[in-house]
């Protein structure tokens, strides 16, 4: 499923650099997004892009092979408590340290009514003290971290069946020959389901199609593909937390 750095990077500019093959994908994914149109690109695909650990070494990943690194979001997806991504986007674990027996010491900072957002669409939700969600952890992104380029994909997935069984093939033919995907696809049971019967027959579909298998490099390290490290914050994240709730309790 996953590819090396090193070898996708080589990979992918061998790929770009073949009109055919790119004309062979625009074909079959019928409509691209522009965003993938002018460069081929460094991309991690989450609901909201927040600066966890995932998503700074997504940045830094994509600085050594020196592409364009590009925020896919999917906005109008619903809220789920037993999603916990999602979860962590209005339950913020903020790493503390290492204990003794070399366990993650978590803090967990509420910022939503999650039970009240079960099952709402993600861009309608708000924080506790007003914020949009979206809005909240975008604000958080320049704060702590280097640019992205955000492109909302949920008119996309819309327009492709809205269903992750029919658009997932074409979504993973982005990464034929116009950038790669950084992804950790089995982090719980829920998604090893997902991968088994979602993922891994939609890249079985596209290397039948073009012979070729996308390029996706494992986001993490392979021994800690399980851990929540990788969905928490820096211990500097807290101070955005505490001062949104401080006017939260001011209003009150």
């Amino acid at each position: 499923m996953y590819t090396p750095l090193e070898e996708a990077e080589k990979e992918l500019w061998s790929r770009w650099n073949n009109p055919v093959l790119r004309r062979e994908v625009q074909q079959f994914i019928g409509e691209l997004p522009v965003v993938f149109e002018e460069k081929p690109r460094a991309v991690l695909f989450r609901n909201i892009m927040t600066p966890n650990f995932e998503y700074l070494k997504f940045l830094e990943s994509a600085k050594k092979i020196n592409l364009s690194p590009l925020g896919l979001e999917y906005v109008t997806d619903r809220f789920c408590t037993r999603n916990m991504d999602k979860v962590s986007l209005g339950r913020l674990p903020i790493f503390q340290k290492k204990d003794k027996n070399d366990r993650d010491v978590i803090q967990y900072n509420r910022i939503l009514d999650l039970m009240g957002c079960e099952n709402r669409q993600i861009n309608e939700i708000k924080t506790l003290w007003g914020e949009q969600l979206i809005d909240f952890h975008h604000r958080l992104l320049p704060l702590h971290s280097e640019g992205i380029e955000l492109f909302d994909i949920s008119l996309w997935h819309k327009f492709n069946g809205n269903s992750a069984k029919h658009y997932y093939p074409y979504y993973l033919a982005f990464f034929i020959c116009h950038g790669i995907l950084f992804e950790n696809f089995i982090t719980n049971d829920e998604e090893k389901a997902f991968a088994q019967s979602v993922v891994a027959p939609a890249i079985e579909k596209v290397r039948e199609h073009f012979g070729l298998k996308p390029l996706i490099v494992l986001l993490g390290d392979e021994s800690e593909q399980s851990s929540k490290y990788w969905i928490c914050y820096h211990s500097n994240i807290k101070q955005e937390v505490l001062q949104c709730q401080a006017l939260l309790l001011k209003d009150e």
